[in-house]
């Protein structure tokens, strides 16, 4: 039986108030260090993350296509399998690379429970920041003890609107949370 598109939008209207972080906010405070892809299972409601997006209720393509795409699934048109999304794991946690958003809206919204996925591991590598109000973030956080390490300031080689960036080993630190943009929605999505 195939699901409506008023049902794919009143879905989609849940899934905006799901917790959720584009990749850029994230990522917004830390290098990260990849590690080989693989294949691999994925609980659908683990994939937290993606870019480009506000939430996970507003597609660009629209609940039409969505519909579609879940109609394709349905009847054997679309095998996920063999056309997996490709998604970042970051701490147990996963979100859209380059390739799939459309697939796992689709996936969340046909309450699929796990979805094969093209998965790339990432873990902190550096904590980094490129613009004033960043690294204050940075050092108020390791002030506040959420993280412990260095920062060292350089002179950007790059002309443009701040002519510093701060770069720096991290010892410790409570958990990838720390070092998202959004301290707050971040700390919900790991914890």
């Amino acid at each position: 039986m195939s699901i409506t598109e008023v049902e794919v939008t009143k879905r989609l209207n849940q899934l905006r108030t799901q917790p959720f972080m584009s990749n850029y906010d994230l990522f917004r405070f830390v290098m990260t260090k990849a590690h080989p892809r693989q294949s691999e299972r994925v609980r659908v409601n683990d994939i937290v993350f993606a870019p480009g997006l506000k939430n996970w209720g507003e597609p660009f393509r629209g609940s039409s296509y969505i519909t579609r795409m879940i109609e394709a699934i349905e009847n054997g048109r679309l095998d996920l399998s063999e056309q997996p999304p490709r998604l970042i794991e970051y701490y147990g946690k996963y979100g859209v690379d380059e390739d799939g958003q459309h697939r796992v809206i689709a996936s969340k919204v046909s309450g699929q429970e796990t979805i094969t996925a093209d998965v790339l591991p990432l873990t902190i590598e550096r904590a980094m920041a490129n613009s004033p109000v960043g690294i204050l973030k940075l050092l108020w956080r390791r002030h506040l003890g959420l993280w412990q390490g260095e920062l060292h300031f350089r002179r950007s080689p790059i002309p443009g609107n701040f002519p510093y960036y701060a770069i720096g080993e991290i010892n410790t630190y409570q958990g990838p949370w720390v070092f998202a943009l959004e301290l707050d929605t971040a700390r919900k999505i790991f914890i």
